[in-house]
């Protein structure tokens, strides 16, 4: 049996959970942001623990200037995604090291 969790399961907005984003104290924020930025897959843990849709989690990560890496589709700091001359060029610093 394939315990593969799947798209629609990632991706469910669960329209039954209340906005909570609003409602998360500022430690709360600093955990999903934690988590976000050092696990792998940290954001469809957070949004199961805080019963947060993804777009709530997205907005909490972009104000807290954290986005996603297109290569490697990793959470870190928007920092992070500028190169050593300044621009922006949208990568990690990881996937900038590496790519060809």
């Amino acid at each position: 049996m394939d315990n593969t969790p799947t798209e629609e399961l990632l991706f469910d907005i669960r329209p039954d959970w209340p906005a909570r984003k609003a409602r998360l104290t500022a430690e709360e924020k600093d955990s999903i942001i934690e988590s976000c930025v050092s696990l792998s897959m940290g954001e469809y843990r957070m949004q199961a623990q805080f019963k947060l849709s993804v777009k709530e989690l997205e907005d909490l990560l972009l104000d807290s200037d954290v986005e996603k890496c297109p290569s490697c589709r990793l959470y870190t700091d928007s920092h992070s995604l500028i190169d050593d001359d300044g621009e922006v060029d949208g990568h990690c610093s990881n996937c900038r090291k590496y790519k060809p």
